[in-house]
């Protein structure tokens, strides 16, 4: 074979080999580009991301606040759809938006279709109930409406969920508890101190 068909035939292999090397490349490249468009698909939104989504769910809940002082149902049924998660969020330590409510239309929602508990107790240990009997009467339309709410909640309490919700939420009982059983440590003590100190009389006086 003459040196220039060998230096052809060598050319024409790397060109070759270029070829489907760059093919190949280019197939990869299309692949990763593939993978990176799925994985972006895959990947949760910036909003995802703890700080933020409590940031817009602190929004949602003023604005949730807003609608139901002002006794805006239809707001309130929008703003659960516009902030997914808002339900959940709303149960404050202040608490929950059945303790706010002024109308027992408002409270129907709240609890038929949004599906909030009427069981869940403020920081106080106080249900939905007993705090719109606390509530000042001028913030609902007649004291009608104000005992109607109350009892439309009071009907659907269940005994035993309300009493965990107040042993959990109640911060008040939470105090109670530690300055009993701190009570019960320095009784605990000094009785123990004052034994000491009557075998050490009796000691004394054997002595």
């Amino acid at each position: 074979m003459s040196p220039y068909r060998s230096s052809s035939l060598n050319l024409l292999l790397i060109a070759l080999l270029s070829s489907n090397a760059l093919a190949t490349e280019e197939q990869s490249l299309a692949l990763h580009e593939q993978h990176k468009d799925a994985a972006a698909c895959e990947q949760p939104p910036v909003l995802a991301h703890p700080f933020v989504r409590t940031k817009i769910l602190a929004t949602g809940y003023e604005k949730l606040c807003e609608a139901i002082e002002a006794d805006n149902v239809a707001t309130t049924q929008e703003l659960f759809k516009e902030f997914p998660g808002l339900k959940k969020f709303s149960y404050q330590s202040v608490g929950s938006p059945l303790h706010f409510v002024r109308s027992l239309d408002m409270a129907r929602i709240l609890t038929e279709k949004i599906g909030f508990s009427v069981n869940v107790c403020d920081e106080w240990g106080e249900t939905p109930s007993y705090a719109i009997q606390q509530s000042k009467p001028d913030r609902f339309s007649c004291p009608e409406e104000q005992k109607a709410i109350a009892l439309y909640f009071k009907k659907r309490e269940a005994p035993y969920q309300k009493l965990k919700s107040q042993l959990i939420s109640n911060k008040n009982l939470h105090m109670k508890l530690s300055v009993l059983a701190m009570s019960g440590v320095l009784v605990t003590q000094f009785a123990v101190l004052v034994t000491i100190f009557l075998k050490n009389i009796k000691t004394l006086n054997g002595a």
